[in-house]
């Protein structure tokens, strides 16, 4: 399957069928359509990146058309699977280009997305990266979950002029959610144990990355709240694993990367997070760390308060 082929012609007339049944007003064309992209995502081409631009396209207007929660949930869990070869769960050669173009291609668009809709484009990503996420934890891909979380620091800062708010606010809801999988006992995934203790491509790095991705972002609301979801919960993983005593050092090289991180940037850091990154290491050592139930009921979901928001001011 990694063979490489010269280029794919996205201008053969099957291809173009493919992609205009894909947006049809008819939603059993539009169904059929939709398994015959597994064809032309399994193989790597030269031209990939042209190649799923076009598909992330007809896909953002094939989920246009979707309608009732349970019809679009369904649909989301299809286009999510695209990043597999059949049912094996395999990954397709070029995943990381897949997602990066398919999220790029979204990102574009999300600005004019209508109120209406935009609470189910915003459930389509959250499967789209929850499923890639884990898919790459399986499949022992360590460094695709890392090269992801770099990519969204690196948009936050090549982006700052298209920036979106809901849209990454999602982000990091998403990934503060795949924090909780990895350290959820009751959830079975492989490779999980692997990927924590991983001195390469694990854990600590992945926090480490995600620091930086902290940085880049500028937004008071999406950085009150990393604040008070990110950090806080990452203090109840570390002070639960404390209590556990099983894994000491876990603990002394994410402690490590942290205070580095914030030696390095503490001078060019704004107040709020300056406080919050100094507070989170104070309280690295505290092993009986609980979140404040007044700080937990002052929580805004971003995504959500937007969308209320939003709504409120077209009525």
């Amino acid at each position: 399957m990694d063979e490489k082929i010269e280029s794919f012609d996205t201008s053969s007339k099957n291809f173009i069928e493919t992609m205009e049944q894909l947006v049809s007003n008819d939603k059993t064309i539009r169904e059929n359509a939709l398994p015959k992209l597994s064809e032309y995502l399994k193989y790597s081409y030269k031209n990939n990146i042209e190649l799923y631009q076009k598909i992330s396209r007809s896909l953002f207007y094939f989920f246009f058309n979707t309608d009732k929660p349970n019809y679009q949930l369904s649909m989301a869990k299809l286009i999510s699977s695209l990043i597999f070869i059949k049912e094996n769960k395999i990954l397709i050669p070029n995943h990381e280009i897949w997602i990066y173009t398919f999220l790029s291609e979204f990102e574009k668009k999300f600005k004019s997305i209508d109120v209406l809709r935009l609470d189910k484009y915003i459930m389509l990503i959250d499967q789209v990266i929850s499923t890639y996420l884990v898919a790459c934890l399986e499949n022992k891909k360590f460094n695709s979950i890392i090269n992801l979380i770099n990519y969204f620091s690196r948009e936050i800062k090549n982006n700052s002029n298209s920036y979106n708010f809901t849209f990454e606010s999602n982000k990091i809801k998403i990934i503060n959610r795949f924090i909780n999988i990895l350290f959820d006992k009751k959830i079975e995934i492989k490779n999980k144990t692997d990927f924590i203790s991983d001195k390469k491509n694990g854990f600590v790095l992945f926090i480490k990355i995600f620091l930086e991705f902290y940085l880049a972002i500028s937004d008071k609301r999406e950085i009150e709240f990393f604040n008070k979801n990110i950090l806080d919960n990452l203090l109840n993983i570390i002070s639960n694993i404390k209590k556990e005593n099983s894994n000491s050092e876990l603990i002394n090289n994410i402690k490590k990367e942290i205070e580095i991180f914030f030696e390095k940037n503490k001078n060019n850091m704004i107040k709020s997070k300056f406080s919050e990154i100094d507070f989170f290491i104070k309280n690295l050592n505290n092993e009986n760390y609980q979140k404040e139930e007044n700080i937990k009921n002052e929580i805004i979901d971003p995504v959500n308060d937007y969308i209320m928001n939003k709504k409120y001011k077209q009525k």
